[in-house]
């Protein structure tokens, strides 16, 4: 039920914050932001399964590309300079923040009387995963993608694990750490 509130809380502050920047941009006498960047177009074309597909944005895909560090530092810098004329701007920062500082905790899943999930707590930036050995275990710590990355780039995705793993025959320290999560990855 508090995630339900803490949810339609923050709707609620964005859905005010996405109406006072357009009655803003509408009222404002300032003279209007510098057109948004240009983005390139580059068609690739390949076919797929027997069907032409063209993408003509497919260079934005390469995040570490030179041509697409400079098209996100550009798209970010024209963003910024729209969202730093909106009044309130600080004060509706700090509410978000606020909402979003709270403990979160995912659905647990279970394998052989093995409980797998996440949990954040309110000053940490990425979910952590843990396993718990019955309802009445102790938290066990498997995987802190907190310290894998300074900046917290690093995120962990929680799956069930195939019942194959968790079978009599293995014991928890034998699990394979492919069967605990999906994949590891750079938020984004």
């Amino acid at each position: 039920m508090r995630l339900k509130r803490q949810t339609c809380a923050i709707t609620s502050v964005l859905f005010l914050f996405l109406h006072t920047l357009a009655v803003s941009a509408q009222t404002s006498g300032k003279p209007q932001a510098a057109a948004a960047p240009t983005t390139a177009v580059a068609p690739v074309t390949e076919t797929v399964q027997g069907t032409e597909i063209t993408d003509p944005y497919r260079w934005l895909e390469d995040q570490n590309s030179a041509q697409t560090r400079v098209w996100i530092d550009a798209q970010n810098a024209y963003t910024d300079s729209i969202l730093a004329t909106v009044p309130g701007r600080e004060a509706l920062r700090k509410k978000v923040e606020a909402l979003l500082k709270i403990e979160t905790m995912s659905s647990p899943v279970e394998r052989n009387g093995r409980y797998f999930f996440t949990r954040r707590q309110p000053d940490q930036d990425q979910p952590v995963l843990y396993m718990r050995q019955g309802l009445d275990g102790k938290d066990q710590l498997l995987v802190d993608p907190l310290v894998l990355s300074p900046r917290h780039t690093i995120s962990v995705s929680l799956h069930a694990p195939p019942l194959r793993c968790c079978g009599a025959q293995r014991s928890a320290g034998e699990i394979p750490p492919r069967a605990l999560f999906r994949y590891l990855h750079p938020a984004r």
